[in-house]
C-alpha cells in the first residue's frame, strides 16, 4: 500500500491575532466596583480611596503581562475558530 503524504502549507502560518489589555478607564470601573462591592458585604475597608486606586494599578500590571505573553510566537491563540 503506498502511504498517505500530508501536503504541508509551503506559506508560514501568520498569527492573526493580538491580544491587547483592557483600557485603563475600564480596569479602574472594574476595580472600583469589586471595591465597592466588597465594602458592602464583606468590610468596610474596601471602600477607602486608596484600594480601588491599588487594586487597578495591580490589575494594569497583570493585564499587560498576560497580552504580552499571549502574543509571543509559538503561543496558541484563544477562542480560535480552528477547532479540530
Amino acid at each position: 500500500m503506498p502511504k498517505k503524504h500530508r501536503q504541508k502549507n509551503s506559506a508560514p502560518s501568520v498569527r492573526q491575532v493580538e491580544y491587547h489589555p483592557p483600557s485603563p478607564e475600564t480596569i479602574t470601573q472594574f476595580a472600583r466596583k469589586v471595591c465597592l462591592g466588597l465594602g458592602e458585604t464583606v468590610d468596610k475597608r474596601y471602600n477607602t480611596a486608596e484600594t480601588p486606586h491599588g487594586l487597578a494599578a495591580f490589575l494594569r500590571v497583570v493585564a499587560s503581562i498576560c497580552a504580552g505573553k499571549l502574543n509571543k510566537p509559538n503561543q496558541p491563540v484563544l477562542d480560535s475558530d480552528d477547532k479540530p
